[in-house]
């Protein structure tokens, strides 16, 4: 921890909120989501992955129609891996449901697997918001994804 962050208590992604600053912010969207994948264990992968979801969403905080027509063409490639990382998080959810579904795994696994898949929603929620990430990758539908994975 750095000296300045002593005084503050804060963690330095704080300073980078979405309206200030949405690059940045999308940003540590986009490394926190990373990590959370990242320090997954097998045995705590669906927990990750909602952690991810969840985490990615927070981008909803940065649309305004303005900031987020600016924002596409100044920041593309922040844009695109924004977008690439909640579709692969989302791809691996649905893949997940859909193997706790079809029994794959064995007995104490699938009963984990089917837990956590029904407190993250069904297989059918998770297609949906695949396939809204698929269709229009626009910040703008962010909050109609949250409005969803929430439900």
């Amino acid at each position: 921890m750095h000296p300045w962050q002593r005084g503050t208590g804060k963690r330095p992604w704080v300073f980078y909120g979405p309206k200030t600053h949405p690059t940045m912010y999308l940003t540590i969207l986009i490394e926190r989501s990373a990590l959370s994948l990242k320090v997954s264990s097998p045995l705590h992968s669906n927990v990750m992955l909602e952690s991810a979801v969840s985490c990615l969403l927070e981008g909803r905080y940065v649309f305004s129609k303005t900031d987020s027509d600016s924002l596409r063409s100044a920041d593309s490639e922040v844009h695109a891996k924004f977008w690439n990382q909640l579709q692969m998080v989302l791809k691996k959810m649905l893949a997940v449901a859909l193997s706790a579904g079809a029994n794959k795994f064995p007995v104490s696994q699938t009963r984990q697997l089917q837990a956590i898949s029904n407190r993250s929603g069904d297989a059918e929620k998770l297609r949906e918001l695949y396939k809204i990430s698929l269709k229009c990758p626009e910040l703008s539908q962010l909050g109609a994804m949250h409005t969803l994975w929430t439900s």
